[in-house]
Protein backbone atom coordinates (compact mmCIF):
# COMPACT_ATOMS: atom_id res chain seq x y z
CA UNK A 1 0.00 0.00 0.00
CA UNK A 2 1.31 3.45 -0.74
CA UNK A 3 1.90 5.72 1.86
CA UNK A 4 -1.42 8.12 2.42
CA UNK A 5 -1.65 11.97 2.07
CA UNK A 6 -3.60 13.24 5.47
CA UNK A 7 -5.13 16.56 4.70
CA UNK A 8 -6.23 18.17 8.10
CA UNK A 9 -9.83 19.69 6.86
CA UNK A 10 -10.74 16.80 4.75
CA UNK A 11 -10.83 14.18 7.76
CA UNK A 12 -12.56 17.38 9.70
CA UNK A 13 -15.21 17.46 7.12
CA UNK A 14 -15.45 14.09 6.64
CA UNK A 15 -16.24 13.50 10.50
CA UNK A 16 -18.56 16.25 10.57
CA UNK A 17 -20.24 14.93 7.45
CA UNK A 18 -20.53 11.13 8.98
CA UNK A 19 -21.54 13.09 12.77
CA UNK A 20 -24.64 15.41 10.67
CA UNK A 21 -26.21 12.83 8.13
CA UNK A 22 -25.80 10.03 10.39
CA UNK A 23 -26.91 11.34 13.56
CA UNK A 24 -30.22 9.44 13.97
CA UNK A 25 -28.33 6.19 13.81
CA UNK A 26 -26.28 7.79 16.79
CA UNK A 27 -28.98 8.52 18.62
CA UNK A 28 -30.68 4.92 18.10
CA UNK A 29 -27.66 3.20 18.80
CA UNK A 30 -25.98 5.24 21.75
CA UNK A 31 -29.46 6.34 23.62
CA UNK A 32 -29.29 3.14 26.12
CA UNK A 33 -25.10 2.75 26.69
CA UNK A 34 -25.52 6.31 27.19
CA UNK A 35 -28.60 5.83 30.06
CA UNK A 36 -26.59 3.39 31.81
CA UNK A 37 -23.67 5.38 31.71
CA UNK A 38 -25.55 8.10 33.70
CA UNK A 39 -26.10 5.47 36.37
CA UNK A 40 -22.47 4.74 36.32
CA UNK A 41 -22.26 7.88 37.19
CA UNK A 42 -24.67 8.41 39.67
CA UNK A 43 -23.32 5.19 41.79
CA UNK A 44 -20.04 6.66 41.17
CA UNK A 45 -20.63 10.29 42.80
CA UNK A 46 -22.82 8.30 45.45
CA UNK A 47 -19.76 6.51 46.69
CA UNK A 48 -17.73 9.74 46.65
CA UNK A 49 -15.13 8.67 43.61
CA UNK A 50 -16.37 12.07 41.60
CA UNK A 51 -17.67 15.17 42.53
CA UNK A 52 -21.31 15.81 41.64
CA UNK A 53 -20.92 18.98 39.32
CA UNK A 54 -18.87 17.16 37.16
CA UNK A 55 -21.10 14.04 36.26
CA UNK A 56 -23.16 15.76 33.74
CA UNK A 57 -19.68 16.43 32.10
CA UNK A 58 -18.33 13.12 32.20
CA UNK A 59 -21.23 11.66 30.09
CA UNK A 60 -20.20 14.28 27.12
CA UNK A 61 -16.89 12.91 27.62
CA UNK A 62 -14.85 11.31 24.41
CA UNK A 63 -14.26 8.02 24.47
CA UNK A 64 -10.93 7.70 25.69
CA UNK A 65 -11.95 9.55 29.32
CA UNK A 66 -13.31 6.35 30.47
CA UNK A 67 -10.65 4.21 29.63
CA UNK A 68 -8.16 6.43 31.17
CA UNK A 69 -9.94 6.54 34.73
CA UNK A 70 -10.10 2.76 34.09
CA UNK A 71 -6.52 2.41 34.13
CA UNK A 72 -5.74 4.59 36.30
CA UNK A 73 -8.32 2.77 38.73
CA UNK A 74 -5.71 -0.64 38.39
CA UNK A 75 -3.34 1.47 40.95
CA UNK A 76 -5.46 2.18 43.21
CA UNK A 77 -6.41 0.27 46.05
CA UNK A 78 -10.75 0.09 45.57
CA UNK A 79 -11.80 -2.52 43.07
CA UNK A 80 -15.79 -1.10 43.51
CA UNK A 81 -14.01 1.91 41.24
CA UNK A 82 -12.19 -0.28 39.17
CA UNK A 83 -15.40 -2.23 38.37
CA UNK A 84 -17.54 1.23 37.48
CA UNK A 85 -14.99 2.40 35.41
CA UNK A 86 -14.90 -0.89 33.75
CA UNK A 87 -18.68 -1.07 33.25
CA UNK A 88 -18.62 2.50 31.97
CA UNK A 89 -15.73 1.50 29.25
CA UNK A 90 -17.84 -1.47 28.04
CA UNK A 91 -20.69 1.06 27.76
CA UNK A 92 -18.85 3.20 25.83
CA UNK A 93 -17.61 0.30 23.34
CA UNK A 94 -20.85 -0.96 22.69
CA UNK A 95 -21.61 1.76 20.59
CA UNK A 96 -18.72 3.05 19.86
CA UNK A 97 -17.27 0.25 17.70
CA UNK A 98 -20.78 0.05 15.51
CA UNK A 99 -20.46 3.66 14.51
CA UNK A 100 -16.79 3.61 14.13
CA UNK A 101 -17.51 0.34 11.69
CA UNK A 102 -20.39 2.68 10.28
CA UNK A 103 -18.42 5.66 9.42
CA UNK A 104 -15.36 3.09 7.87
CA UNK A 105 -17.01 0.34 6.14
CA UNK A 106 -20.52 1.56 6.08
CA UNK A 107 -22.12 -1.43 7.86
CA UNK A 108 -25.50 -0.20 9.58
CA UNK A 109 -26.09 -1.24 12.25
CA UNK A 110 -29.00 -3.19 13.14
CA UNK A 111 -32.57 -1.02 12.61
CA UNK A 112 -33.56 -2.17 16.29
CA UNK A 113 -33.94 0.90 19.22
CA UNK A 114 -31.71 -1.56 21.79
CA UNK A 115 -28.09 -1.99 21.31
CA UNK A 116 -25.90 -3.09 23.88
CA UNK A 117 -23.49 -5.64 23.41
CA UNK A 118 -19.91 -6.66 24.42
CA UNK A 119 -17.57 -9.38 22.37
CA UNK A 120 -14.59 -9.70 21.10
CA UNK A 121 -14.17 -6.65 18.63
CA UNK A 122 -15.54 -4.36 21.24
CA UNK A 123 -12.42 -5.78 23.82
CA UNK A 124 -9.81 -5.13 21.43
CA UNK A 125 -10.95 -1.55 20.47
CA UNK A 126 -10.85 -0.98 24.90
CA UNK A 127 -7.32 -2.68 24.33
CA UNK A 128 -6.38 -0.76 21.89
CA UNK A 129 -7.87 2.65 23.01
CA UNK A 130 -6.12 1.84 26.64
CA UNK A 131 -2.64 1.24 24.79
CA UNK A 132 -2.81 4.26 22.17
CA UNK A 133 -3.62 7.02 24.95
CA UNK A 134 -4.44 6.05 28.16
CA UNK A 135 -1.85 3.20 28.83
CA UNK A 136 0.93 6.20 27.24
CA UNK A 137 -0.74 8.95 29.74
CA UNK A 138 -0.25 6.54 32.76
CA UNK A 139 3.22 5.67 31.57
CA UNK A 140 4.30 9.38 31.33
CA UNK A 141 2.65 10.58 34.67
CA UNK A 142 5.04 7.21 36.50
CA UNK A 143 7.92 8.17 34.14
CA UNK A 144 7.57 11.99 35.98
CA UNK A 145 6.40 10.52 39.45
CA UNK A 146 9.91 8.26 39.87
CA UNK A 147 11.87 11.11 37.98
CA UNK A 148 10.61 13.66 40.60
CA UNK A 149 11.69 11.17 43.32
CA UNK A 150 15.23 10.68 41.51
CA UNK A 151 15.84 14.78 41.38
CA UNK A 152 14.62 15.12 44.64
CA UNK A 153 16.55 12.26 46.21
CA UNK A 154 19.33 12.31 44.53
CA UNK A 155 20.19 15.39 42.27
CA UNK A 156 19.12 17.97 44.38
CA UNK A 157 21.16 16.60 47.54
CA UNK A 158 24.33 16.13 44.89
CA UNK A 159 23.92 19.85 44.04
CA UNK A 160 24.37 21.45 47.70
CA UNK A 161 26.88 19.28 48.51
CA UNK A 162 29.33 21.62 50.60
CA UNK A 163 32.97 22.03 50.47
CA UNK A 164 35.22 22.67 53.45
CA UNK A 165 38.14 25.74 52.43
CA UNK A 166 40.87 26.25 54.70
CA UNK A 167 42.55 29.89 54.69
CA UNK A 168 46.18 29.60 53.40
CA UNK A 169 48.63 30.38 56.36
CA UNK A 170 45.54 29.97 58.64
CA UNK A 171 45.01 26.75 60.98
CA UNK A 172 41.42 28.05 62.25
CA UNK A 173 40.23 29.93 59.47
CA UNK A 174 37.73 28.05 57.70
CA UNK A 175 35.32 28.62 55.70
CA UNK A 176 32.67 26.16 53.83
CA UNK A 177 30.71 27.39 50.17
CA UNK A 178 28.42 24.95 47.92
CA UNK A 179 30.74 22.95 45.14
CA UNK A 180 27.84 23.70 42.52
CA UNK A 181 27.26 27.25 43.46
CA UNK A 182 27.26 29.14 40.29
CA UNK A 183 24.77 26.14 38.63
CA UNK A 184 22.25 26.63 41.85
CA UNK A 185 22.32 30.30 41.61
CA UNK A 186 21.46 29.62 37.56
CA UNK A 187 18.58 26.88 38.51
CA UNK A 188 17.30 29.36 41.39
CA UNK A 189 17.48 32.51 38.33
CA UNK A 190 15.68 30.09 35.81
CA UNK A 191 12.75 28.99 38.88
CA UNK A 192 11.77 32.84 39.13
CA UNK A 193 11.53 32.69 35.35
CA UNK A 194 8.91 30.24 34.92
CA UNK A 195 7.57 31.64 38.03
CA UNK A 196 6.70 34.79 36.91
CA UNK A 197 5.93 32.99 33.46
CA UNK A 198 2.53 31.05 35.84
CA UNK A 199 4.79 27.65 35.23
CA UNK A 200 4.41 26.34 38.88
CA UNK A 201 7.52 23.58 38.41
CA UNK A 202 11.17 24.22 39.01
CA UNK A 203 13.78 24.28 36.65
CA UNK A 204 14.72 21.12 37.18
CA UNK A 205 11.41 19.56 36.87
CA UNK A 206 11.08 20.96 33.37
CA UNK A 207 14.01 19.53 32.25
CA UNK A 208 12.09 16.22 33.07
CA UNK A 209 8.83 16.87 32.12
CA UNK A 210 9.27 18.52 28.62
CA UNK A 211 11.35 15.35 27.25
CA UNK A 212 8.54 13.09 28.96
CA UNK A 213 5.94 14.93 27.45
CA UNK A 214 7.92 15.56 23.87
CA UNK A 215 7.59 11.66 24.11
CA UNK A 216 4.31 10.89 24.78
CA UNK A 217 2.83 13.19 22.68
CA UNK A 218 4.94 11.69 19.37
CA UNK A 219 3.96 8.03 20.54
CA UNK A 220 -0.02 9.42 20.47
CA UNK A 221 0.04 10.73 17.53
CA UNK A 222 1.68 7.90 16.51
CA UNK A 223 -0.87 5.44 17.79
CA UNK A 224 -3.72 7.48 17.22
CA UNK A 225 -5.39 6.10 14.60
CA UNK A 226 -4.96 2.31 16.05
CA UNK A 227 -8.06 2.13 17.98
CA UNK A 228 -10.05 3.01 14.86
CA UNK A 229 -8.52 0.70 12.56
CA UNK A 230 -9.38 -1.84 15.86
CA UNK A 231 -13.05 -1.66 15.60
CA UNK A 232 -13.07 -1.27 11.61
CA UNK A 233 -10.76 -4.57 10.76
CA UNK A 234 -13.05 -7.39 9.58
CA UNK A 235 -11.95 -11.08 9.49
CA UNK A 236 -9.35 -11.39 6.63
CA UNK A 237 -8.19 -7.78 5.89
CA UNK A 238 -4.21 -8.49 5.43
CA UNK A 239 -3.65 -5.20 7.77
CA UNK A 240 -3.00 -4.75 11.46
CA UNK A 241 -3.82 -1.96 12.86
CA UNK A 242 -0.48 -1.22 14.73
CA UNK A 243 1.26 -1.30 11.79
CA UNK A 244 -1.19 0.46 9.96
CA UNK A 245 -1.42 3.50 12.56
CA UNK A 246 2.43 3.85 12.01
CA UNK A 247 2.22 4.36 8.40
CA UNK A 248 -0.58 6.51 8.13
CA UNK A 249 1.85 8.76 10.96
CA UNK A 250 5.01 7.92 9.21
CA UNK A 251 6.74 10.96 7.80
CA UNK A 252 5.52 14.63 7.43
CA UNK A 253 1.93 12.57 7.82
CA UNK A 254 2.84 13.53 11.66
CA UNK A 255 2.24 16.84 11.40
CA UNK A 256 -1.31 17.16 10.01
CA UNK A 257 -1.88 13.49 12.31
CA UNK A 258 -0.93 16.27 15.33
CA UNK A 259 -3.05 19.01 13.83
CA UNK A 260 -6.21 16.82 14.10
CA UNK A 261 -5.39 15.48 17.89
CA UNK A 262 -5.54 18.97 18.82
CA UNK A 263 -8.73 19.53 17.06
CA UNK A 264 -9.41 16.49 18.85
CA UNK A 265 -8.82 17.77 22.31
CA UNK A 266 -10.60 20.77 21.82
CA UNK A 267 -13.72 18.19 21.10
CA UNK A 268 -13.14 17.01 24.56
CA UNK A 269 -13.36 21.07 25.82
CA UNK A 270 -16.04 21.91 23.94
CA UNK A 271 -17.96 19.23 25.82
CA UNK A 272 -17.31 21.47 28.80
CA UNK A 273 -18.33 24.19 27.57
CA UNK A 274 -22.04 22.94 25.86
CA UNK A 275 -21.79 21.53 29.46
CA UNK A 276 -21.73 24.82 31.18
CA UNK A 277 -23.46 26.56 28.46
CA UNK A 278 -26.48 23.96 29.13
CA UNK A 279 -26.26 24.29 32.84
CA UNK A 280 -26.81 28.14 32.58
CA UNK A 281 -29.76 27.93 30.03
CA UNK A 282 -31.23 25.49 32.41
CA UNK A 283 -30.92 27.71 35.52
CA UNK A 284 -33.06 30.34 33.48
CA UNK A 285 -35.44 28.48 31.98
CA UNK A 286 -36.15 26.59 35.42
CA UNK A 287 -36.48 30.07 36.95
CA UNK A 288 -38.61 31.38 34.25
CA UNK A 289 -40.76 27.96 34.64
CA UNK A 290 -40.93 28.47 38.41
CA UNK A 291 -42.71 31.89 37.94
CA UNK A 292 -44.92 30.42 35.37
CA UNK A 293 -45.61 27.79 37.95
CA UNK A 294 -46.50 30.34 40.53
CA UNK A 295 -48.67 31.99 38.40
CA UNK A 296 -50.77 28.54 38.07
CA UNK A 297 -50.70 27.61 41.49
CA UNK A 298 -52.32 30.80 42.05
CA UNK A 299 -54.85 30.51 39.68
CA UNK A 300 -55.60 27.10 40.83
CA UNK A 301 -54.56 26.36 44.25
CA UNK A 302 -55.71 22.81 44.21
CA UNK A 303 -53.41 22.30 40.99
CA UNK A 304 -50.81 20.12 40.39
CA UNK A 305 -48.25 21.69 37.74
CA UNK A 306 -45.72 22.15 39.74
CA UNK A 307 -44.18 18.77 39.32
CA UNK A 308 -45.21 18.42 35.72
CA UNK A 309 -43.65 21.12 34.83
CA UNK A 310 -40.22 20.75 36.63
CA UNK A 311 -40.99 16.96 35.22
CA UNK A 312 -40.87 18.39 31.57
CA UNK A 313 -37.80 20.11 32.08
CA UNK A 314 -35.57 17.60 33.11
CA UNK A 315 -37.28 15.52 30.52
CA UNK A 316 -36.21 17.89 27.75
CA UNK A 317 -32.87 19.49 29.71
CA UNK A 318 -31.74 15.14 29.65
CA UNK A 319 -32.74 15.16 26.27
CA UNK A 320 -30.49 18.05 24.84
CA UNK A 321 -27.56 16.10 26.55
CA UNK A 322 -28.72 12.61 25.14
CA UNK A 323 -28.49 14.15 21.83
CA UNK A 324 -25.05 16.19 22.52
CA UNK A 325 -23.70 13.11 23.87
CA UNK A 326 -24.75 10.99 20.28
CA UNK A 327 -23.30 13.46 18.47
CA UNK A 328 -19.57 13.73 19.69
CA UNK A 329 -20.37 9.59 19.63
CA UNK A 330 -21.02 10.06 16.06
CA UNK A 331 -18.37 12.98 15.57
CA UNK A 332 -15.84 11.02 17.30
CA UNK A 333 -16.78 7.69 14.60
CA UNK A 334 -16.41 10.15 12.03
CA UNK A 335 -13.53 11.17 12.23
CA UNK A 336 -11.91 7.14 13.26
CA UNK A 337 -14.03 6.67 9.55
CA UNK A 338 -12.17 8.95 7.65
CA UNK A 339 -8.69 7.92 9.30
CA UNK A 340 -9.57 4.39 8.53
CA UNK A 341 -10.01 5.16 5.14
CA UNK A 342 -6.70 6.87 4.91
CA UNK A 343 -4.78 4.58 6.25
CA UNK A 344 -5.86 1.00 4.21
CA UNK A 345 -6.54 2.75 0.85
Amino acid sequence: MSKPKLSVFGVIYEALGFAMTKFGAAVRVAWLPILLLWVVQLVTVRLGFAEAQTGLATSLRLEPGYTYKFVESLFTTSPIYMVLMGVAVVLQASYMVPLIRYAARGIAPHQGMLHLEFGARHLFYAIATAASFAGVIVLMRIAISLGSEWIYGTVVPVLHTQQTIFEPGSLHSVETEEVYGGLNQLLAQLDQFLFRVGIDVSALQAALVIPVLAIGAYLMVRLFAMPYLTAARERGDSYTSLASSFRLSAGLNIFPLLAIGLLFVLMHVATYVMFWLGIFVYSIALSGSEVVIAGFEWLTPEGSAAPFVRGLMSVIFGLLVLFASAFIAALNAGLGGALVHRAIK
